[in-house]
């Protein structure tokens, strides 16, 4: 079986930097389960997918722009400081998940000022190329279960209501509300596994 739309896919990888620098890894001891074409990974690394089959061993170089994205300048923004006070003291490189219009985006804060936190919503790695080292472990046609809701039914199997990519840097976040609401400890798996 080849890899194709709605087939499931168990594979290991490596991701590094164009310096060398190891960022992501799902090792032979947690291998990834996803939905090939539910846009759980990379463009990149999902296109050099395709077409592939159990025991493939491949390399690829993912551009930033089918990678986690060029950097945008527009997603670092000045917010009022009172939206993450419940939070305790604040300090540069603390990670949130912020409810928006648009739903929940995680960001990271760069800095603390005493009115307002600048907050960067860019994926740690935007604007880089990176390198993908990757083994296809096994592949099956998806149930229809797994097709609907977009993800991998199994023993790993979690519901996020907001599926988040694996690759942050940190697994841990803080939710902030711009109601004044509760902030708690989040877990940002992707769910797509």
């Amino acid at each position: 079986m080849k890899v194709t739309k709605d087939s499931v896919v168990s594979l290991v990888y490596q991701i590094s930097t164009e310096e060398g620098v190891l960022i992501e890894e799902s090792p032979l001891s947690r291998p990834l389960h996803y939905l090939y074409g539910s846009g759980c990974l990379m463009a990149g690394l999902e296109n050099a997918l395709e077409g592939r089959k159990a025991g493939d061993r491949f390399d690829v170089n993912v551009s930033a722009d089918e990678g986690y994205g060029n950097y945008d300048e527009d997603l670092v923004q000045h917010v009022p400081k009172e939206i993450f006070m419940q939070a305790g003291v604040l300090e540069p490189g603390m990670r949130f998940l912020v409810d928006t219009d648009s739903g929940q985006i995680p960001v990271k804060i760069i800095e603390v000022k005493n009115e307002y936190v600048i907050i960067d919503a860019n994926p740690d790695f935007a604007g880089q190329n990176l390198h993908c080292s990757v083994e296809v472990l096994a592949i099956r046609a998806a149930t229809p279960e797994e097709r609907i809701h977009g993800h991998v039914h199994d023993e790993h199997c979690a519901h996020y209501e907001n599926g988040y990519d694996r690759v942050t840097g940190s697994d841990q976040y803080l939710y902030a509300q711009d109601d004044n609401q509760s902030v708690s400890c989040g877990n940002s798996s992707c769910g797509c596994h």
